[in-house]
């Protein structure tokens, strides 16, 4: 997210935002995910011009959303696969599963 620059979501939070408090945001999300009340909030749409001059409408979502894609994704990649823990032997990723 923060490499290619991504654009703020409907929340308008952007990532430096929330560094600021990274503790006090990643907390709130944790809880809200493993509490089982996670639900991401809408998405913010925008619409992205094609090579064809149609346009498609691409959602957006809130920051701390995409932080709890990028934690899910990784749990289900990482964890669901036994080839790739057994490859990776002494990553962080352990404790997600």
């Amino acid at each position: 997210m923060k490499v290619n620059r991504g654009e703020t979501g409907i929340g308008g939070q952007s990532i430096e935002q929330l560094e600021k408090d990274l503790l006090g945001n990643v907390y709130k999300l944790w809880n809200r995910m493993t509490s089982g009340l996670y639900f991401p909030f809408a998405a913010r749409e925008m619409k992205i011009q094609k090579k064809s001059g149609e346009f498609r409408i691409l959602g957006i979502p809130r920051v701390s959303d995409q932080v709890a894609q990028q934690v899910a994704e990784t749990k289900i990649v990482y964890c669901g696969n036994e080839n790739h823990r057994n490859s990776h032997k002494n990553v962080s990723f352990d404790f997600l599963c």
